[in-house]
């Protein structure tokens, strides 16, 4: 810790090509697919409609939901 900067990793459970909803920030309620992880800046990079363009943008580890994938196998 320097200078009171406290420098704690967040524990993830995403993957390059997951699908995921920002919960917090400018970006809240975009949904977006990752395109990076950088670990040492905790935050990933999804794509988000701006424009009508795809543009990259960096979001923090702690300002992302991982989409729960939908289990379409039917019940016997």
């Amino acid at each position: 810790m320097i200078a009171g900067i406290s420098n704690e990793n967040v524990v993830i459970d995403f993957a390059v090509g997951d699908s995921v909803v920002v919960i917090g920030g400018v970006w809240k309620d975009t949904v977006g697919m990752i395109q990076s992880i950088n670990e040492n800046k905790q935050c990933v990079t999804i794509n988000v409609d701006l424009f009508g363009r795809e543009t990259p943008v960096e979001i923090s580890f702690t300002e992302i939901k991982k989409i729960k994938e939908l289990n379409l196998t039917p019940k016997i």
